[in-house]
């Protein structure tokens, strides 16, 4: 390793997930690695971030470098927890978001109960303007300036936090959505506004939408996370470069990520696959499985001619997203997955414990079963042994929490539908692996694999 003297010496690393914070720092003097680990704090999130970092003794004003991997945006995703969205579109094209491609995903073709859900967007939060370019981008219908003003001023009244802007063929000609942006703006000041132009400058109405619709989504929770975080780091004399990972590897600075948040939403995962792709050189391995366990989402990537795979068009869950991103395939299992019967049948995720209340087991006020309860109640787990003796786990109420919600409704024992919980995980896994191998013509007895936490 390359030693440098630099009155900064050191280099500091943090990713967040919906259950724990991660910190690394990097002595640039000596090559000296230190680790610590602190609990999410879901309310405030920089609040864990910044326990995290403190954990490390290393005064702040001796960082050169802070780069920061986040599964916030990404968990708000899967749980449905961002903000309430409007969307503003031209007038007869409203339904766009929610109509789609009218298809049914890959994974659910044989699924006769396929329910496409509840759209992230309600029906009377998608307003159409008046308004009309052409594909080629000439104008053949003038912006009517006072629809724009009564669609930002119906979305405020009606209580949305966010809004996307999302025109026909703005990809060609950004002109209407530019100035659709600016009116919102003057109306709704205090209002988040993303446009697509800004986003996605590429065709199809649909995929634009949605992309642009994500980002509208987690960007309030995102603003306010990166300007607590920032200020909080600000307190402790921080001077260095804040960087966010994006979700195509490589860093962003902290200002353009929180006014587009979208392209930093597996950034978390992507820090673990640019590592992984290191270890593949380091090893001599050209394909690399990579899965990443987390507290909210499990994470399945390949690593091929010791590379990440970079999409230009992904998924999202079920929407698609037009913007460069590793090929990533994330489900709702974690540690943190909540456990539960429906209809009969024994579920797990996407609703997770997160870090408050958290899993039975952390004895911080959670009730519902987590697959961290399951793995307890297996032996899976050390009760007095957990992040290194650290954390003390609560097994009696783990076993308890399972009996009551799970075993007694099912007819069976604490065990046995703890190991039940592991076998939907692991279907769930091996679905999502299928995905990013078989389904696309690779053989995974060929991988090697390879696990990380983000």
């Amino acid at each position: 390793m390359k030693v440098t003297k630099n009155a900064n010496r050191f280099r500091i690393a943090v990713d967040i997930g919906g259950t724990f914070v991660d910190a690394i720092e990097l002595d640039q003097q000596t090559g000296a690695v230190r680790l610590a680990k602190a609990p999410t704090t879901p309310a405030r999130p920089a609040d864990g971030v910044m326990d995290a970092i403190n954990r490390l003794g290393t005064p702040l004003d001796q960082v050169d470098t802070f780069v920061h991997g986040t599964t916030l945006g990404l968990n708000a995703i899967i749980e449905r927890r961002g903000a309430i969205t409007g969307i503003i579109t031209n007038a007869g094209f409203e339904d766009v978001f929610e109509i789609g491609r009218a298809d049914v995903p890959g994974y659910d073709m044989f699924n006769f109960a396929y329910n496409k859900g509840i759209p992230l967007v309600k029906r009377r939060h998608r307003v159409g303007v008046k308004g009309r370019l052409q594909f080629d981008g000439r104008e053949t219908e003038p912006l009517d300036e006072e629809s724009v003003i009564a669609a930002a001023k119906q979305l405020q009244a009606a209580g949305v936090e966010a809004i996307a802007i999302c025109l026909l063929h703005s990809y060609r000609n950004a002109k209407h959505e530019e100035r659709v942006a600016q009116l919102v703006r003057d109306v709704c000041p205090e209002l988040p506004v993303s446009i697509s132009c800004e986003i996605t400058r590429e065709y199809r109405e649909y995929e634009r939408t949605t992309t642009t619709v994500l980002d509208a989504y987690i960007r309030p929770i995102y603003e306010r996370y990166i300007n607590a975080l920032n200020e909080a780091l600000q307190k402790q004399n921080f001077a260095g470069s804040f960087l966010i990972m994006r979700s195509s590897g490589g860093a962003m600075t902290a200002q353009l990520a929180a006014k587009t948040p979208i392209f930093t939403v597996v950034s978390g995962p992507a820090g673990g696959m640019i590592g992984s792709a290191e270890l593949a050189r380091v090893l001599c391995k050209n394909q690399l499985l990579t899965l990443d366990y987390g507290g909210t989402s499990l994470d399945a990537s390949l690593i091929e001619e010791q590379k990440p795979i970079v999409l230009y068009e992904a998924n999202m869950e079920h929407f698609p997203v037009l913007m460069p991103i590793f090929d990533i395939r994330c489900i709702g299992t974690g540690g943190g997955s909540i456990a539960r019967v429906e209809d009969g049948l024994l579920k797990v995720g996407p609703q997770s414990a997160g870090a408050v209340p958290g899993p039975v087991a952390y004895g911080r006020g959670g009730t519902d079963p987590t697959t961290t309860d399951s793995s307890l109640a297996l032996g899976y787990l050390d009760p007095n042994n957990f992040l290194g003796g650290k954390m003390q786990l609560d097994a009696e109420a783990s076993l308890a929490a399972i009996t009551e919600k799970l075993a007694t409704p099912l007819n069976t024992d604490a065990t046995t539908v703890a190991a039940g919980v592991f076998d939907v995980l692991i279907a769930k896994t091996v679905g999502a692996v299928r995905e990013i191998t078989v389904d696309r013509g690779r053989d995974p007895s060929e991988f090697s694999c390879t696990a990380f936490s983000s």
